[in-house]
């Protein structure tokens, strides 16, 4: 099993983080090299996305979303966007959050990540675990119908495989199997 170890180095409020993400070989297919990977999101081949891990009253909040999207349509998913250019991970999280839920989140840290092919692109997803002040609505109404709010075991419990997004079933295989 080769595994891939990627540091990023984040400024926020003139704070220098850092966070390391570890990616297995062995859940789905041996990934490239770590050069390999940050050459591909720099030029644009590789467009890493952000999922955000919401908690509240010991529940997470699951978002489904809509059935005419490119991606996943009608599947559920954690509430999540693509990195645009020049946007850290932790900028992602906050426009994802403010535009899918109409919510400000704080306390953000880097829960998990992992990199797969999918129909021949190459994908890279790091999870987001935040905080928030609110309720959540729906704000992006051509992207998401539904929100709910299970724990992670009750939510892997009610929904299959082929009704979730890739990022749910890396954590059903990783955390729930």
């Amino acid at each position: 099993m080769q595994i891939i170890v990627l540091t990023f180095v984040l400024e926020e409020s003139a704070n220098i983080l850092v966070h390391t993400v570890l990616f297995a070989g062995k859940d789905f297919g041996h990934p490239p090299s770590v050069s390999f990977i940050i050459a591909c999101v720099l030029i644009g081949i590789m467009i890493p996305a952000v999922l955000l891990i919401l908690e509240k009253d010991n529940q997470i909040l699951f978002a489904k979303r809509h059935p005419k999207r490119d991606s996943l349509p009608s599947r559920w998913s954690l509430p999540s966007d693509k990195m645009e250019p020049g946007e850290t991970i932790f900028d992602t999280a906050k426009r994802c959050a403010k535009h899918e839920l109409c919510l400000d989140i704080k306390v953000l840290e880097i829960f998990d990540g992992f990199y797969f092919k999918d129909n021949h692109e190459e994908k890279l997803l790091t999870f987001v675990k935040a905080t928030y002040d609110g309720n959540p609505e729906i704000c992006a109404k051509d992207e998401l119908t539904h929100l709910e709010f299970y724990t992670f075991k009750n939510f892997f419990t009610k929904y299959r495989d082929d009704e979730i997004g890739h990022g749910l079933q890396f954590l059903r295989k990783k955390y729930y199997s």
